[in-house]
This record gives structure tokens, sequence and C-alpha cells, in this order.
């Protein structure tokens, strides 16, 4: 066969059904049968992928909720005693730098200060960061009027905090500063808040978040141990009084949102295109959804490298899975179609891809803003 006969036959329109190629029932009178099967089947499991996502997001927010609402310290930890010294305490925050949800650690720099009447108790600005790490601490200023003493100190550290990348990129986060006395027990030293004196300076700005709510408040806080201390039993806890400085964070915008998930829609767009290009052959319509699919492939690695380790299936891999899964259906329905289109009927043929491409795109789209709204609400 020459050249130009080839690519003659290979052009040449498929031929009509004939009575040695009977048409199954399913696309008998226009077809609908198969149609509203198959379209029927996408919808369902849209449906399903949306309610299923939907409920992960709200359960993870449900986690944050309770992590931001309850005691930092669960349980019940011994109260302190009567006659321990009460210190008033402050906490200006000046700087959060470096937070990192890959690494779990953010920095902070602050202004630290503590108030007493009469005698108190020994180095009261020698504080610990729980937690975390004292990277520097200055002694600003020392005051002494009387029975009233004041010590005020520039502290920096470094805050361990394993981030939950459930939401991400939507995601929200709680900052705890958490400072108490090394040595000295809550039966000794109890930190009284200064409500009136701590602050959030005007300078605090982390890159992607928004602060939202910042607290100082005072707690309890119970080692499950007597750490060796041969004055308790064993298993005799050891209680600290802490000063903790919250800070509540959240997505400004959509920014980040956009960025990583940009080339995976772009993906998934080039993916559903192939449903308005004649079905007359594999190659056409296979070419775009492979394609496709090995570029959100490659999107979902890239993206995969801004996301914590952890065994939870979280909003950005819920939203990956249904990029791949929508490429890979529109490749099936692809083959579908052109099965129909070259063995029984182009008007059916056309009529699944049009549906199909409606139902595919509705779908998809529905379950991204669905996840988006239960993350954001």
């Amino acid at each position: 066969m020459t050249p130009g006969a080839r690519r003659k036959k290979e052009g040449a329109t498929p031929p009509a059904p004939t009575a040695d190629r009977p048409t199954p029932a399913l696309l008998r009178d226009g077809g609908w049968r198969v149609v509203v099967l198959w379209c029927s089947f996408l919808a369902l499991g849209y449906l399903v992928s949306t309610l299923h996502a939907t409920g992960r997001v709200e359960a993870a927010r449900e986690r944050l909720h309770v992590a931001t609402t309850e005691s930092i310290y669960a349980g019940e930890a011994a109260a302190p005693a009567a006659d321990a010294h009460r210190v008033e305490a402050g906490l200006y925050i000046d700087r959060v730098h470096g937070l990192d949800v890959l690494d779990a650690e953010w920095f902070v720099d602050a202004f630290v200060w503590f108030r007493w009447e009469g005698d108190g108790p020994e180095d009261v600005g020698d504080v610990h960061v729980v937690d975390g790490e004292l990277l520097s601490s200055e002694l600003v200023e020392e005051l002494h009027e009387g029975d009233t003493h004041q010590v005020t100190h520039r502290i920096s550290a470094r805050i361990t905090k394993p981030f939950d990348g459930a939401l991400l990129p939507l995601d929200r986060h709680v900052l705890d500063l958490r400072l108490e006395h090394p040595r000295v027990g809550a039966d000794e030293l109890v930190f009284v808040p200064d409500l009136e004196g701590s602050a959030l300076s005007g300078r605090v700005h982390v890159p992607g978040f928004a602060v939202t709510d910042s607290e100082v408040r005072a707690d309890l806080h119970a080692y499950r141990s007597s750490r060796g201390d041969p004055r308790l039993r064993p298993d005799e806890e050891v209680v600290h009084s802490q000063l903790v400085a919250r800070l509540t964070l959240e997505r400004a915008h959509l920014g980040l949102y956009v960025k990583m998930f940009l080339g995976l829609f772009a993906a998934v767009a080039i993916a559903l295109v192939a449903f308005l290009v004649e079905p007359t052959g594999l190659g056409p319509r296979f070419q775009l959804g492979v394609g496709a699919f090995f570029a959100a492939v490659a999107h979902t690695a890239i993206v995969a490298r801004r996301i914590p380790l952890d065994d939870e299936f979280g909003l950005s891999e819920t939203i990956t899975g249904a990029a791949l899964t929508t490429i890979l259906l529109s490749v099936l329905t692809s083959a579908l179609s052109v099965s129909i289109y070259t063995r029984h009927s182009q008007a059916v043929a056309r009529r699944l891809d049009r549906w199909a491409l409606a139902v595919m795109l509705t779908g998809f789209v529905t379950l991204n803003v669905a996840i988006g709204w239960a993350a954001t609400a």
C-alpha cells in the first residue's frame, strides 16, 4: 500500500453499523442508555468523593478548634500552694519569624517582665522555654522601689511544633510561647498574667498568614514524674507555673492555594479538552489525556515537597487525587467514545462526549469549591 493510500485509509470516515455489526441494546434509541449510565456513574463518584472529602476537612477543622479552645494541658494538675509567691508577668511579642511547617519550628523575639512585692523567689527572671530553646536573654531593666521589684528581659527563642498539615494550603495554626522557671515549682512560685501590659507588636508579620487572635495567660504544667527528686515519691508529679503567649494564625488569602494547584488545574483542563476533539481514533484523544496525566504526576511530586510527612490524607492529597482521577476517567471515557464512534454510532459518541464533559467539569469544580469552603468556613 502506498503512503497516499495509507493516509487516505486512516482518514476515512468509519462505516455505519450494518447487519453484520448489529447495534447493542444500550446504543439504541439514540444511545441515551449508555450516556445516562456512564454519566450517572461519574456523577455518583464525584458526589461520594465530595461528601467524604468535606467530612475529613471538617474533622480536621474541629481538631484544630479543640486545640485552640481547650486548656494547653489536659488533666488535673495540683493546685499551687497558698503561700506561693505571686509574680505578675507579662509578654510583649516583638517579632515572629522563621516559621517552617516542614521543619516544625518557628522563632520569636519578645520582652518579658516579672513584678512582685516583698521577697520573691531566687532568680525570678531565669526562665526556661518549654518545647523550645532559649537562644538569648538580655536584662533590659531592673527596678527596686521599696517592696516593689521588677525585672525586664528581651529574649529570643526557637520553638519546636509539629504542624498539622491536614488543611494545607488553607491551614490554620496555633503558636504557643511557654515560659516557666526551671527550678522553682508552683509550690513556691505562681505567675499571674499582666493582661493590661501584655501586647502584640504591630510589626509582627508572618508571610502568608494573618494573626487572627492573641492572648497571654498562666497555666499549670505537671510533669508526670518526680524527676528523680529524693524528697518526692517516684510517682509524684512536679508542677510548675507557666506563662503562656498564644497566637492563632490563618491564611490571609488564597495565594498559596493558587500557586500550588494552578498547574494541576491546567492539566485537568487539558484532559477535558479532549472531549472537544472528534473521536476518530485513539491517537488525538489519548495524547491529551496521557500527557495531562504525566504532567499532573510531576506536579504532584513538586507539591509533596511542601507537605509535612504525615500518614493523614489531607486537603492537598484530596485535591491531587481528585485531579488524577478526573484525568484517568477522561481517558477511559475517551476510549469508550472512540469505540462507539468507530464501531457503532458517531452521534452517540458525540452525545457521550458532551455529557461526560459537563458532568466531569461540574463534579471537579464542585468538589474543589466544597472542600475549600469547608476548610475556610
